[in-house]
């Protein structure tokens, strides 16, 4: 996936002269995280389409008890969570 620095010099460059400061701050929240032992949302999105794709089995298993999804409000949905859905 893209980082944050090549988010901000494709779509804000007009943060490009805060973007060390950005990378800092970006840096120490991470840190922070593991630190504390937790997760964000993206984390809660990326890492569980990341078990699913790595693990067959556990896939599976998903598929099998889920078979309808339905999504509210889909046009709003990111390129994680469509393909979240896809895999269910």
């Amino acid at each position: 996936g893209a980082t944050l620095a090549d988010l901000l010099e494709e779509r804000y460059p007009y943060f490009e002269e805060w973007g060390e400061e950005i990378a800092r701050v970006e840096q120490a929240y991470h840190k922070k995280k593991r630190q504390i032992n937790s997760m964000d949302f993206d984390d809660l999105l990326v890492l569980t389409l990341r078990l699913l794709q790595r693990h067959e089995e556990l896939r599976r298993l998903y598929q099998r008890r889920f078979q309808y999804v339905l999504v509210d409000e889909y046009q709003d949905t990111n390129h994680v969570q469509s393909e979240l859905v896809d895999l269910l």
